[in-house]
């Protein structure tokens, strides 16, 4: 019994675990108003109620990611020289929601 009981907790122990998060995630691509992609842009999600900031930037094309937000309300805003400043307020993320949000930039003053 014994012999059974450490093989059963060795092949149990030799299984991989998914990781498990309650977290929420904001992605897209940021864009021109021609529709091609901003690298280096820099996009900031805000919890509402904590005032906590979560930042990332776009990459070579154009892509963003933020992971790990808390549950709530955010105000997401995206800078990049030579544009206007996106935002969007009212964000509800809950648990596990990963959200596509696609910010299409304004040319205009930084």
């Amino acid at each position: 019994m014994k012999v059974q009981l450490i093989a059963y907790l060795l092949i149990a122990g030799a299984v991989p675990m998914a990781a498990q998060t309650t977290f929420a995630t904001i992605t897209g691509v940021v864009t021109d108003p021609a529709g091609m992609t901003i690298a280096g842009a820099a996009i900031t999600a805000t919890h509402t109620q904590s005032n906590y900031r979560y930042t990332a930037q776009s990459n070579e094309t154009g892509t963003y990611t933020l992971a790990q937000l808390r549950e709530g309300e955010y105000t997401l805003q995206t800078q990049a020289a030579g544009f206007k400043e996106f935002v969007m307020r009212a964000v509800q993320l809950v648990a596990l929601d990963v959200r596509r949000i696609d910010v299409k930039m304004e040319l205009g003053a930084v």
